[in-house]
């Protein structure tokens, strides 16, 4: 029987923490390895903390991982597990479970009220390991995209439907000012879009505008200059400076508004209208939301679903 112990990610080296990692993410369903400077990039970039994720050792062999983050959300103190990995040879020996356990005793020592995560969909042992320490499905996502140079027939079509009789079709969306009331665009960082009052704060956490804080937003406003949409994304450069990609984060319209299509048109259309010939995803975006219709008619076709799973500490 090997021994295992259970270590903060604080008191580990870099080296043992990456062998961690990338062994226990082996035959994963995407290739999600990690170099040491993308790594400490990745812990700060989405608010993960040293300090409060763990790493199994198995006979002082790393054999595991949990990487945790914390945000406080509306008042409450929220966690996410940022990823749930145990090397091949050290699978169903007890080990994602001693990690989960140490995660939660960091949850509450941290005051946490709301555990978060999400797990491929196909990934079926490990939702219901999830289960059975108390989780439960609170929805599901969708990872969609959109080739390079895909929907672009779509784009110079004039037969995509529009409310104002002009259509601007940018990237195979119609975009439209809506039948009755016109709106002006304007661009914004994501901290901006996220003091809107209708701003959606508890989403999958690396949508959340402060894993976001390097990208954009655009705010549609009526014509008396106020909020009705938004959308957070962010566009990817090369070494050249030239736009290389676009994701879509977040979009959402106002409760209320009559005109939801049309907003959620041009909200697309001003995030994914541009340079349509690159390649673009929408990521982590709910299954049941009103633009994956939109997203799909503008040839997105999802590549990952996912289940967001929520557990009360």
């Amino acid at each position: 029987m090997e021994s295992l112990s259970i270590k903060l990610m604080s008191e580990c080296t870099l080296t043992d923490v990456l062998q961690a990692w990338n062994e226990g993410f082996k035959g994963y369903y995407a290739n999600v390895a990690m170099t040491a400077d993308a790594f400490l990039a990745r812990m700060a970039n989405e608010s993960l903390s040293a300090e409060h994720s763990v790493v199994a050792f198995a006979d002082g062999v790393p054999a595991g991982i949990i990487v945790n983050g914390f945000r406080t959300i509306g008042g409450e103190r929220v966690a996410w597990n940022g990823g749930t990995a145990v090397a091949p040879e050290h699978r169903r020996r007890g080990v994602a479970r001693e990690l989960l356990e140490a995660s939660f005793e960091l949850y509450r020592k941290q005051q946490v009220t709301l555990a978060t995560l999400e797990a491929i969909e196909d990934n079926v042992k490990a939702i219901a390991l999830y289960k059975d320490m108390g989780y439960s499905v609170a929805g599901s996502l969708l990872i969609m995209q959109r080739k390079a140079g895909s929907g672009e027939q779509a784009a110079n079509s004039e037969e995509a439907p529009h409310a104002s009789g002009a259509t601007d079709a940018a990237a195979g969306m119609a975009i439209a000012t809506g039948a009755a009331v016109r709106y002006t665009v304007r661009h914004c960082r994501p901290q901006e879009a996220a003091r809107l009052d209708f701003y959606e704060p508890l989403t999958p956490w690396q949508t959340q505008w402060a894993s976001v804080r390097d990208g954009e937003a655009v705010v549609l406003c009526d014509e008396e200059g106020n909020a009705a949409a938004y959308a957070i994304f962010k566009r990817v450069f090369d070494a050249g400076l030239a736009h290389a990609s676009t994701t879509l984060y977040q979009c959402a319209v106002q409760a209320g508004r009559p005109d939801r299509e049309a907003l959620l048109r041009r909200l697309l259309g001003q995030v994914l209208g541009a340079e349509a010939g690159l390649p673009q995803r929408a990521f982590n975006i709910p299954a049941d939301h009103e633009a994956i219709a939109l997203l799909q008619e503008a040839g997105f076709e999802t590549n990952v679903s996912q289940v967001y799973m929520t557990r009360r500490v």
